[in-house]
């Protein structure tokens, strides 16, 4: 067998962990990242696109890893892939490689979402159901990826539920005269930082109130 037929034996390493998404507070901290691959003795080299190279050291089984410093994105607002390369090397020369995104580092200012829910949520409809997919969060406030919305006071109505990474309001609800509340939702960022807002639901039968 010639060195071309061994080469041609070799698979083609592949990143086997899923991608990651790391939301990188404004507070100085360092994060963790790493890369799983399908291929032993392969060399896994990565990097910040437009960005800096990031030092990985190998750990337990084709596992990679490395980390970043707040200070590697301070000019480099919203999302930063990391890309990897991974490297099978026979007699100093690279056999197979392969290159992927396999990441998104993003930075999230300490900011707490603004809620600006407006009161009452109304609707109002025929015998049935009402679909409801309201945004409870101010559209301004859509930066702040990672961000947790969760109902901390009182009970929706069978059918709703909060979503928790949106803020909207969704489900179907028996169509029926009811007025709730108060609701409180809290919006809560990874940074830690959180604002409350209480609202009320109406929900009425035809013929609509005016």
């Amino acid at each position: 067998m010639d060195l071309n037929d061994f080469y041609s034996l070799v698979s083609i390493p592949q990143f086997t962990s899923p991608a990651f998404e790391i939301y990188a507070l404004d507070n100085g901290q360092t994060v963790d990242i790493s890369a799983s691959v399908s291929t032993v003795d392969t060399t896994v080299t990565c990097k910040v696109v437009d960005g800096g190279s990031i030092a990985m050291t190998q750990g337990g089984g084709n596992v990679w890893s490395g980390s970043v410093e707040y200070a590697d994105f301070v000019n480099k607002p919203g999302k930063n892939e990391i890309s990897c390369s991974a490297r099978y090397e026979e007699l100093n020369t690279t056999v197979k490689s392969v290159t992927q995104i396999v990441g998104v580092i993003e930075l999230v200012p300490d900011v707490a979402p603004d809620l600006q829910i407006t009161q009452p949520l109304s609707v109002c409809g025929n015998d049935g159901s009402l679909q409801f997919d309201m945004g409870l969060v101010d559209p301004a406030s859509s930066y702040l990826t990672g961000a947790e919305y969760v109902l901390t006071s009182g009970s929706l109505p069978d059918g709703l539920a909060i979503d928790t990474k949106s803020g909207k309001l969704k489900g179907n609800v028996a169509v029926g005269d009811y007025f709730i509340g108060p609701l409180v939702l809290t919006a809560t960022t990874v940074a830690g930082s959180d604002e409350s807002d209480p609202f009320y639901i109406s929900i009425e039968k035809s013929p609509c109130s005016p």
